[in-house]
């Protein structure tokens, strides 16, 4: 089963204690996660300000796809989940 999910991510950069991410190593870091999960076979960014994430593949875990992106890049929410047969 066929599934294309969008994320919206926080790219604006992400403080923690060890370091800072700028925008666009927070857009590298958060497609690296996604392409590392398992059942992605393709991951992009999308949206006006490049901020969401479509990922598409199958059987994709998209809880832990999401909690991996809050914890190692920044707010992040499931906009849309689709399934094709």
């Amino acid at each position: 089963m066929k599934q294309t999910v969008v994320i919206k991510v926080s790219m604006d950069g992400h403080k923690s204690i060890f370091c800072e991410l700028d925008g666009q190593k927070a857009r590298s870091k958060a497609l690296k996660i996604a392409v590392g999960l398992s059942g992605v076979v393709s991951a992009s960014l999308k949206g006006e300000d490049r901020d969401q994430i479509e990922v598409k593949g199958d059987g994709i875990d998209t809880v832990k796809l999401v909690s991996l992106l809050r914890k190692n890049v920044g707010r992040a929410d499931i906009i849309k989940v689709t399934e094709d047969g």
